[in-house]
């Protein structure tokens, strides 16, 4: 198996475990009221829809034509973004940030920073793929 699909594989995995550990506060928090906090909803969502992503560009790594470095390069680079997000996510949620793009909280920045990582990652495996066809 490729390096690139193995990296896709283990951050897809690690994302959809820690969209799965948030529904516990998420679970906590409705006991007690009507709804969990908005952005702790935000970022449980986006670890278990990153996390599906990632397994499925695991399929696109596979059949990219990319040459092996470039490859694993786009990979982690997918990986990375989804961490950032998810730290981003998760730090606004703990420090109760209200709005994070007016208050360009550190977990906006984060958040912030995986958009252009995820743009190359993304564009580089694409790449590969329209290479293989």
């Amino acid at each position: 198996m490729e390096t690139s699909v193995k990296v896709l594989i283990v951050a897809g995995m690690l994302s959809l475990t820690c969209g799965l550990l948030l529904g516990i506060p998420m679970a906590q928090a409705r006991m007690k009221g009507p709804a969990a906090p908005r952005l702790l909803t935000n970022v449980h969502l986006e670890a278990l829809i990153q996390g599906a992503v990632l397994l499925g560009l695991a399929v696109a790594a596979g059949f990219s034509a990319l040459p092996s470095g470039l490859e694993t390069t786009a990979a982690y680079l997918l990986a990375v973004a989804c961490a950032l997000g998810l730290a981003g996510g998760t730090t606004n949620w703990l420090q109760s940030v209200d709005d994070p793009f007016k208050a360009k909280s550190p977990g906006f920045m984060l958040q912030a920073a995986s958009g252009p990582v995820n743009i190359v990652g993304a564009a580089l495996l694409l790449i590969g793929v329209l290479k293989a066809l």
